[in-house]
């Protein structure tokens, strides 16, 4: 989807790039993942892998142009804290159960409505446990979308502790990153009569993103967050993000 390509340490263009990633992964006591970029229309980047294919770590060409390198390497130790606590492999595991949960629950239904004769009562049981079973793989999807925001949490946490200043940096890239994907983000975040929603797949032109970014992170550490302004994210909420990262500024 992404149309990614690998980086090696003689490009020309973006052979500093892998340079970087190595420094980040020093400070990590990992080995250098593979380093690849994609020519996308949004700033992203993300780590991921499999003990086949290896660890790598992908980063967009909107990312490179409107972060400095320090936030660059702040970013990349949120990516390569994913790499170090493994939670590729994790989310995978955990992933499956709800799956078969709905697997299970499903065939149980479709085994109820066109049981019969006999069997009535077992079938009856049976679409039951099968309702139930869905119903308790869609609340598992909660459960799933929870620890997603908590490992998120880590990440942003072994970028503060592991780079230099990467607690200032990371947030930043994120306030950078949200004025890139919306360029109208702080005036919706003033707006009280608005929610704002973060388009993490969208892009909008934006020639300048530096201007607000200050005031947008002056914002996010000042904003009260209720506990369900996230629950349907597969990240934390950026001002539960930003205040975090604002705590351990004094703690690294």
């Amino acid at each position: 989807m992404y149309r990614a390509k690998e980086v090696t340490p003689d490009d020309p263009n973006y052979g500093w790039l892998v340079n970087l990633v190595n420094e980040v992964a020093l400070y990590n006591k990992l080995s250098t993942p593979k380093v690849y970029i994609a020519d996308v229309s949004f700033p992203n980047a993300f780590a991921y892998g499999s003990p086949i294919a290896g660890k790598r770590v992908t980063i967009t060409l909107p990312l490179l142009r409107i972060l400095n390198k320090d936030e660059i390497k702040a970013v990349l130790g949120h990516e390569l804290g994913h790499l170090k606590h493994r939670d590729v492999e994790l989310l995978l595991a955990i992933g499956l159960i709800p799956a078969l949960i709905y697997w299970i629950g499903y065939s149980l239904m479709w085994s109820g409505i066109f049981g019969g004769g006999g069997q009535r009562n077992s079938s009856l049981y049976a679409w039951i446990i099968g309702i139930a079973l869905l119903l308790v793989s869609f609340v598992f999807q909660f459960l799933m979308l929870g620890i997603n925001r908590m490992r998120e949490s880590y990440a942003d946490l072994n970028s503060a502790k592991t780079i230099p200043n990467g607690a200032e940096n990371l947030q930043r890239a994120l306030a950078k990153i949200t004025l890139t994907v919306d360029p109208r983000a702080l005036e919706k975040y003033k707006d009280k009569n608005n929610v704002m929603k973060m388009l993490f797949f969208a892009s909008s032109p934006q020639e300048d993103v530096y201007g607000n970014v200050d005031e947008l992170i002056e914002h996010w550490k000042n904003e009260k967050v209720p506990w369900y302004a996230d629950i349907v994210s597969d990240h934390p909420h950026p001002a539960k993000r930003i205040q975090m990262l604002e705590k351990l500024k004094y703690q690294v």
